[in-house]
């Protein structure tokens, strides 16, 4: 299959070791995520044709890693604490 566009690329780390996308293939209205990682470069050709392809620009840039929020798993103020069985 042939790609047709892609589209919407971010490393989905620090490193940019790998990178998230969209594909579409050519005779298909339907896209398809992607991820597109540096240590299957060399051993797929298609991943090694994206990679080189998308790092060259010609897909756009690739955005920026945004780590996700921390959360806490701490109780939060005000919030009921239920203890205990419950029964419906």
């Amino acid at each position: 299959m042939e790609v047709a566009s892609v589209y919407e690329l971010f490393w989905v780390n620090p490193e940019h070791t790998a990178f998230n996308c969209m594909l579409e293939f050519e005779g298909s209205n339907t896209p398809q995520p992607f991820c597109c990682n540096k240590i299957e470069v060399g051993v797929l050709s298609h991943v090694t044709q994206l990679w080189e392809a998308a790092l060259a620009g010609e897909y756009g840039p690739i955005a920026e890693y945004v780590p996700p929020p921390e959360y806490s798993t701490e109780a939060q103020p005000n919030q009921p604490v239920v203890e205990g069985a419950m029964t419906l």
